[in-house]
């Protein structure tokens, strides 16, 4: 592991000495469920890190994430598209880490999931109480998104979180691409429109 590069993209929360012991547990051990099973210890003797699942655990704003190795590349893929394109309504890539028993950890951040975690896919009410500004923000990544030639896949409404500083958060990323997506459009925009996606953007004009 490359502490240096994982320092500077942990910045001032370096400094937290529970944190590091998590990403020291990732790179010391060679099997992803050795991992599992470390893990699921310290959310008994760790007090801020909570097991959301068997293989998703949360750290304030980290999520470090247990996959399978084919399922994490593509997850990792996805998300280096969304961050090299700076869309803010996608978690930040920490960390991808594999394991010789073929599987890999995925960290990472949710800017702003401090406190009570966000529910995930349970947000409806949530979305439609987004203030216009919030929303706003939402419409604009995702048209950035797709003029880079990408759509989410209408099931990423599953997912939808809203941090508790009011703004959303997508942490599947189910991506597409727009020239494969032809069939479907619509039902994508129909999900969008839950943003306040505008229908003169659906039609081009």
């Amino acid at each position: 592991m490359n502490w240096d590069y994982i320092y500077e993209l942990l910045g001032d929360d370096a400094r937290d000495e529970h944190l590091i012991e998590l990403f020291e547990r990732l790179d010391f051990y060679s099997s992803g469920s050795v991992v599992d099973e470390k893990f699921s210890f310290l959310s008994t003797m760790i007090e801020k890190l909570e097991k959301r699942d068997w293989v998703n655990y949360r750290y304030g704003e980290y999520s470090f994430i247990s996959m399978l190795e084919d399922s994490g590349k593509a997850y990792v893929e996805s998300l280096e598209i969304v961050n090299n394109l700076n869309l803010s309504i996608f978690p930040r890539l920490i960390l991808p880490k594999r394991y010789e028993d073929g599987s890999m950890y995925i960290v990472v951040k949710i800017p702003g999931n401090v406190g009570e975690d966000i529910k995930w896919g349970q947000c409806l009410t949530e979305v439609c109480n987004l203030s216009e500004t919030a929303k706003q923000q939402v419409v604009s990544d995702l048209i950035k998104l797709e003029d880079a030639g990408y759509l989410l896949l209408p099931k990423f409404r599953f997912s939808v979180g809203v941090t508790p500083d009011g703004h959303v958060m997508i942490p599947d990323v189910p991506l597409v691409k727009k020239e494969d997506a032809q069939k479907f459009l619509s039902d994508i925009y129909a999900r969008y429109s839950m943003f306040g996606w505008r229908k003169e953007r659906l039609w081009g004009f």
